[in-house]
């Protein structure tokens, strides 16, 4: 959850994770441990450089599968253990096209929430995650994100958030980041939650179905040990042994349906507004601007 960003969109890089703060869900909400796996696919206009080359379209598809376990060390504390896969494979052509075929992320966080006073929380989280191109492991894509915050209840229907992020993929400028964001609930029916990765309205239709509009970003930092573009002409090609960053903005609907209390089957749509794949440490990056359709599905379950 906590992936490494660049984007031009600077406000994004200053809001937190607002899932933990209050970000709506009833998903096994008493159940500890719980399992998701998600699959999706989005279609890219032409990728351009800072430099006149033009590249075809780029489609991404995405799928990833995470286990989680929430332990109760108190009446009000709690550390949440979470293991994740994630990958995303690129249909074009690595010789033509700088960029790999695929990229893929290992991780494991632990996140500990603990009570400072009547409203106020303190949560710290850290990941270790392993983030390369191709199907191996490499050592060079091991990164570390840590996240300090404290939690303010000000109200039983607004909550804000203030702290830090620390990412060590990031480029020199982005690896420390303030953190803000803030969850309203006005009412039973809707909710208003304002952070990164997600931003939105939510409406809760009955007891099973909730729709939302939100914004979302979708990417990472990864390490690319594999050559790319080498049938490219120019000093900089090919690229290898280098960073990447792959970042990507999404606006559109997400429809929650739970069928059982322990089942989320979730569906989302829209379109991708901004798309961008920076090799920062070669100032070298590759963006559409775009809009293209995605897609997204999901499925929780809590036990």
């Amino acid at each position: 959850m906590f992936t490494t960003l660049r984007f031009p969109a600077i406000l994004a890089l200053v809001l937190l994770p607002v899932t933990i703060i209050a970000q709506p869900g009833r998903s096994g909400a008493g159940l500890p441990s719980s399992v998701t796996v998600t699959a999706g696919g989005a279609s890219a206009d032409d990728l351009n450089d800072d430099f006149g080359g033009r590249f075809g379209d780029t489609q991404v598809t995405h799928v990833a599968a995470s286990l989680s376990h929430r332990f109760s060390l108190t009446d009000r504390s709690s550390l949440t253990l979470e293991g994740g896969y994630e990958r995303f494979d690129l249909d074009s052509d690595p010789a033509v096209v700088p960029l790999p075929d695929q990229l893929q992320t290992v991780s494991v966080q632990g996140m500990l929430r603990h009570p400072l006073g009547p409203r106020w929380s303190l949560l710290a989280n850290l990941k270790t995650s392993v983030a390369n191109s191709g199907t191996g492991i490499e050592s060079d894509g091991l990164g570390v994100n840590v996240v300090l915050l404290g939690l303010y209840r000000q109200t039983d229907t607004f909550s804000w958030a203030a702290g830090l992020m620390y990412r060590s993929l990031a480029e020199d400028d982005y690896r420390w980041l303030p953190a803000v964001g803030f969850d309203w609930r006005p009412n039973q029916t809707w909710a208003v939650s304002v952070g990164f990765p997600r931003t939105g309205v939510t409406y809760t239709l009955n007891d099973r179905v909730r729709t939302s509009l939100e914004a979302t970003f979708q990417g990472g930092t990864f390490y690319v040990k594999e050559p790319v573009g080498v049938r490219l002409a120019g000093p900089r090609f090919p690229l290898r042994d280098t960073l990447l960053d792959y970042s990507e903005v999404r606006v559109g609907g997400t429809v929650e349906y739970q069928p059982h209390p322990a089942v989320t089957l979730t569906a989302s749509t829209g379109v991708v507004v901004g798309q961008k794949f920076d090799y920062f440490d070669r100032n070298y990056e590759l963006s559409s601007d775009g809009a293209t359709p995605f897609v997204r599905l999901a499925v929780r379950y809590s036990f």
